[in-house]
């Protein structure tokens, strides 16, 4: 009988296997530290993570530290606890319950950036404010920085007068006013109510400016079949490209494209009462 002898190219199939077999299980390992964290225990120290998972500290502390590198997690150097860090956020968004509408009005927005040549955002309300869903970004240089699952509690955006303008008076609270902060005074929620009468009498909500110098938007909303407003659609534009006839233009082809979205969504015309 010959013996049969291993060749170089065997034993490096071998040790690429182990190798991988290794990184599944480590993989396997950080998965089962992250699915600790949840609404009722938001925060742990490593030393509780290792003892939940049944891993040695040292191990749960490896796994930690890669994590964290990665922002998957994120340290309290107050308390030393970690928490879930922000590049879960994107991961997130994708499994909530804006994905039908991001499904559906996805077209519509490369539809509407390709006739307005300028980036197009969607965004809907969420408890704690502004939340970006989605996004088709203009092929001009001036591209805005937008990231689906990012959530803006500041107000002058035109998401952020759509929503608010056909949403409860709570929503208020949820914002803060540049140097005016949270809480207004009373003639500034004067102001504020005029301007949100504005957005719902004209359907538009205009940001020339106020959050961004250079940077200027249209607002409309989208409706849903009860007539709600689900979601707000705007057009971002430099100022040099945002003159009389330009936002005109802009402004008509986003409410015919929102009216397009709300009619999928199986908003009938016919509006439920306005807040």
């Amino acid at each position: 009988m010959v013996e049969r002898v291993s060749t170089r190219g065997e034993e490096n199939d071998s040790r690429t296997s182990a190798d991988a077999s290794v990184s599944v299980r480590a993989l396997e390992r950080g998965l089962q530290l992250i699915k600790c964290f949840s609404t009722r225990h938001p925060s742990w120290r490593i030393a509780d993570l290792a003892r939940a998972v049944n891993l040695h500290k040292a191990t749960a502390r490896r796994l930690v530290k890669t994590l964290e590198s990665e922002d998957f997690l994120s340290l309290d150097p107050l308390t030393g606890e970690y928490q879930l860090g922000p590049a879960l956020m994107p991961i997130a968004y994708l499994v909530r319950s804006h994905g039908q509408l991001v499904r559906i009005a996805h077209p519509y927005l490369e539809q509407l950036a390709a006739e307005t040549q300028e980036t197009v955002g969607l965004s809907v309300w969420t408890g704690d404010g502004v939340m970006h869903v989605d996004h088709v970004q203009t092929t001009h240089f001036f591209k805005p920085e937008l990231v689906p699952g990012t959530v803006s509690t500041i107000y002058g955006t035109t998401h952020s007068k759509i929503l608010l303008a056909y949403g409860p008076e709570e929503r208020i609270s949820k914002l803060t006013f540049g140097t005016d902060g949270p809480t207004l005074a009373p003639d500034r929620l004067t102001r504020l109510h005029e301007e949100l009468e504005r957005v719902r009498l004209s359907g538009i909500a205009w940001d020339v400016e106020e959050r961004l110098k250079g940077v200027c938007a249209v607002g409309v909303p989208i409706r849903d079949s009860s007539g709600e407003v689900v979601a707000s659609l705007s057009v971002v534009v430099p100022t040099e490209r945002f003159g009389l006839a330009q936002r005109e233009y802009i402004a008509a082809r986003a409410k015919a494209i929102a009216a397009a979205i709300s009619a999928k969504l199986g908003f009938s015309g016919e509006r439920a009462a306005e807040p």
